[in-house]
């Protein structure tokens, strides 16, 4: 399977998610639904916070060139939001999966559905 077939049809279709993208450590974009504008430095300043917890909780991420406050840093999980629309980033083995809600929809479905690719790769080794 593609790496786009995983954004697309695990997560955008569902619903549960407006936007979302996969990536390495150093940035490198696997894939992204489209019209999500993530840049590669973006993507590798998300991968960084999973290890720079308290830069990431002073100043938060740049998504797409929107600024989000980061909420929560766990190993494997970042939470972070505006007053519109919220992210979940996903540490698996060897990528990072970032999917978006917005205003219509519940954090808790997204949050769920990233969280069941995330266990999946986990399981693959990916």
């Amino acid at each position: 399977m593609s790496w786009n077939t995983y954004v697309d049809s695990n997560l955008i279709a569902t619903k549960n998610v407006t936007k979302a993208a996969i990536f390495r450590s150093d940035g490198q974009i696997l894939a992204k639904s489209g019209g999500f504008n993530i840049l590669n430095s973006e993507a590798k300043a998300a991968a960084a916070a999973f290890n720079k917890k308290d830069d990431a909780y002073a100043h938060g991420l740049i998504i797409g060139k929107r600024k989000y406050l980061v909420v929560i840093v766990e190993p494997g999980l970042i939470i972070g939001s505006t007053h519109e629309e919220g992210f979940f980033i996903y540490k698996t083995k060897e990528n990072f999966i970032i999917s978006f809600y917005g205003d219509r929809m519940t954090a808790a479905k997204c949050r769920l559905t990233t969280g069941r690719l995330a266990d999946y790769f986990l399981s693959q080794g990916i």
